[in-house]
């Protein structure tokens, strides 16, 4: 029977938590998991977390999940059961981000690319396609700039293509896919390497690869 990595982390953090026992402390120590939660979790995972969640009343100890609800609610994702368990037991709150306003893509335009000569149009189309999700918006803004369709000239920055001709993809996997699909054969393979170690990696592996 196979358990996931993130399944000893939870385990580890199980034993840490018993073991430290030190409940007149009042510093808080906080677990932060973030794409963790849609990623790398299966049933055992999500169970212990529910199990600890249950378990930690006495301890200083603050568990922050973080995910992208569309993650969970699209596929069948053990989280959803654990989450309708912790609001049974009312032992989890629930912060949902708000989306990004148009005012706020254009503060952060003005931001990003200062003295920018982007008409209104332009910045419609962004804000239609990213739908307020910043991450979305940020990861097309590089693309396009990628692609050399935001360019800068004469100190200021603007668009090298017609309105219309501007393809932003679907969905953030696209937006990284073109992205990535971008980059020379020699970064694709580093990529590749690198992505094996995680978010996290030492230059000095990958180059022996």
């Amino acid at each position: 029977f196979l358990f996931s990595f993130f399944f000893f982390f939870l385990l580890f953090f199980y034993f840490f938590l018993f073991f430290f026992n030190d409940t007149a402390t009042t510093e808080i120590y906080t677990l932060s998991l973030h794409d963790a939660l849609p990623i790398w979790s299966d049933d055992s995972s999500c169970g212990l977390l529910f199990h600890l969640a249950r378990n930690i009343d006495e301890y200083p100890i603050f568990i922050i999940g973080i995910y992208r609800p569309s993650e969970i609610e699209a596929t069948s994702h053990p989280i959803k059961l654990i989450r309708a368990e912790m609001d049974r037991y009312k032992i989890c709150n629930e912060l949902s981000l708000k989306k990004l306003s148009k005012e706020e893509l254009i503060e952060y335009l003005n931001s990003e690319f200062p003295n920018n000569k982007f008409e209104a149009p332009f910045i419609d189309v962004l804000n239609d396609k990213t739908n307020g999700n910043a991450f979305y918006m940020i990861e097309a803004i590089q693309l396009l700039k990628e692609q050399k369709t935001i360019i800068k000239e004469d100190k200021s920055w603007k668009l090298s293509k017609n309105i219309k001709d501007i393809d932003i993809p679907p969905s953030v996997a696209g937006v990284i896919t073109k992205r990535i699909s971008l980059l020379k054969d020699e970064s694709r393979r580093i990529l590749e390497y690198a992505s094996i170690e995680g978010e996290n990696f030492a230059s000095i592996t990958v180059s022996k690869l």
